[in-house]
């Protein structure tokens, strides 16, 4: 039986692994993917490996990893691919190509019933899986199941069209274990994991526990390894202890240096366990402290195997007790490894999915066909419909040399293709590209931006790091979608300009428009890029320049 898992892997966590293996990107894409999976980002969750055990012909496809992706395609002759659409449109040919007879979406955000429509090939079992916020104008209608470790996303499955729903928990692989377990202890106690809105009352305890780290007479370590956007300011306290974000095996090895080991769930599901920190701290023989949930001793018996906090009075006092009784806290940690690798490694976990699919295959009467739905056919003859960035033909071999060329770097960038660059001004006043990604051409360009300075005397706004002249006949609304004058607009004020560009008159504005100012750093430039200077590793989009550093997300 052929199986399909389709997952979808962090940009930041990508760009990293990929920087720090310059030459993978061009590496088959079995050789990429073998490192990935390796690298054990996201491992509870990647089964691919453990079903072929079980019998499966199993394959894996991170779905929205450019590199492996655009690598796929060209072993497979596959041309024909638009910039906005890359993940959709390789991802459909991989299903289409592979034929499975069970599909795996690991993210079926993305990859919903719309990507569903498109396949030429309806497998016998269509399953998804989620456990955090569902927008609510999800579709899951053409999902045969939805598993989730949540109850609620279960519920909200069903409204959502979901034909069934199945509780399903990922697991923990052993392998990370040995990889960590020579880890010494560095910090008295360690935190890893992102810092979001979803995530306001863990944010809260991080800030309580910074805080008591540094009280006179009961002074303890952090080391906090915090994910967080750009947009997202950590408070002085949690961020003076943040060591950054750490991924794959580094972050396993990260939970294993903590003597004490903090996790709280979401604040959507803070009476529902478990979440994946549960069983990879415990996994990597970690001392775990977790807020009390009402179902957790279904999972590790409490005050034996892991302990629980149940408000941050408790938290606190707990992490004072623990580090003055390491034995205790040690031989709750081993109990706890035990339990995990006894009841929760990855091939109990497959063993246990294999059963659901066989269920659901069961109730299936029709076996897997080809269908004639696809909204979409994707062009039969490469280099149909084909964007000009994304292919290119060598005139000397013609079709043997096509290939795709997907932006995945730097270096991939041409003058005249069309970019939106989301970033951030430095110390210094440059703008610096936090994510840049491919647009369809179109005239009208565009700056979401903070007015750093007006010149009314001269009709000159200083944007990001240039100065945009405006007409003497401009629209402008404010808040309201009032009309207003220019002599409203100040220094401060974040406003959206679109307009046309030339490279003799430059950026000249037709329209502003005053946004409300939540006090988020990023600022964005859209349209064509003019420049490209590769050895200082800047570029120029609609006359603004705009540097690229180790840290920009390619989309």
């Amino acid at each position: 039986m052929k199986f399909l898992q389709i997952h979808t892997f962090y940009r930041r966590y990508q760009n990293e692994f990929y920087s720090g293996h310059p030459d993978l990107g061009r590496a088959p894409f079995d050789e990429q993917i073998k490192a990935l999976v390796e690298n054990g980002f996201g491992a509870g969750h990647v089964f691919a490996p453990y079903m072929r055990a079980l019998g499966y012909d199993a394959h894996f496809v991170v779905g929205n990893c450019p590199q492996a992706q655009a690598q796929w395609a060209r072993e497979h002759d596959f041309f024909s691919v638009t910039p906005q659409n890359w993940e959709l449109e390789i991802a459909r040919r991989q299903v289409e190509t592979l034929k499975p007879d069970i599909l795996f979406l690991r993210n079926p955000l993305t990859f919903d019933s719309h990507f569903l429509r498109l396949l030429s090939w309806k497998p016998a079992l269509i399953i998804g899986w989620q456990a955090a916020a569902i927008p609510a104008k999800t579709d899951w209608s053409l999902f045969d199941v939805i598993m989730s470790s949540s109850k609620l996303c279960l519920q909200e499955a069903a409204g959502l069209g979901a034909r069934s729903t199945e509780y399903f928990f990922p697991g923990f692989p052993s392998w990370v274990a040995e990889a960590c377990q020579d880890e010494s202890q560095k910090w008295d106690v360690v935190f890893s994991g992102q810092w979001t809105r979803v995530h306001n009352r863990r944010n809260q305890l991080l800030q309580e526990v910074a805080k008591a780290s540094s009280d006179s007479g009961r002074k303890f370590s952090c080391g906090f390894f915090i994910d967080h956007s750009p947009a997202e300011t950590l408070p002085a306290e949690v961020s003076r202890h943040n060591q950054g974000a750490r991924w794959g095996l580094e972050m396993f090895r990260a939970l294993k240096s903590g003597r004490i080991v903090l996790n709280a769930s979401g604040d959507a599901f803070q009476d529902e366990a478990p979440n994946m920190r549960l069983f990879e701290v415990t996994g990597a023989g970690a001392f775990l402290l977790t807020d009390y949930q009402n179902n957790l001793q279904q999972f590790f018996e409490l005050g034996v195997e892991i302990e629980t906090f149940r408000d941050k009075n408790e938290l606190l006092e707990k992490i004072h007790y623990y580090l003055n009784h390491p034995e205790q806290r040690e031989a709750m940690a081993r109990r706890g490894q035990e339990r995990c690798l006894r009841e929760y490694p990855m091939q109990a976990r497959a063993k246990k999915l294999d059963e659901i699919f066989r269920q659901h295959l069961a109730r299936e009467s029709v076996p897997s066909t080809l269908t004639t739905h696809a909204a979409q056919a994707l062009p039969s003859q490469p280099g149909d419909s084909a964007h000009p960035f994304l292919l290119q033909q060598n005139e000397a071999s013609n079709r043997e040399a096509a290939r795709v060329n997907l932006v995945v770097d730097f270096n991939d960038l041409q003058i005249g293709l069309r970019v939106k660059v989301k970033g951030t001004l430095n110390e210094s006043g440059a703008f610096v590209a936090q994510k840049i990604s491919v647009k369809e051409p179109e005239e009208e360009s565009a700056i979401d931006g903070l007015i750093r300075n007006v010149d009314l005397r001269r009709n000159i706004l200083y944007l990001l790091n240039g100065a945009v002249a405006l007409p003497e006949v401009i629209e402008i609304k404010g808040l309201q979608h009032d009309v207003i004058s220019a002599k409203k607009l100040k220094t401060g004020d974040r406003v959206k300009l679109k307009g046309k560009y030339s490279p003799a008159a430059g950026f000249a504005p037709e329209k502003i428009k005053l946004q409300e100012n939540t006090g988020l750093q990023m600022e964005e430039v859209q349209g064509d890029i003019d420049k490209i200077d590769k050895e200082k590793k800047t570029l120029e989009v609609i006359g603004f320049t705009v540097r690229v550093d180790e840290k920009t997300i390619f989309l």
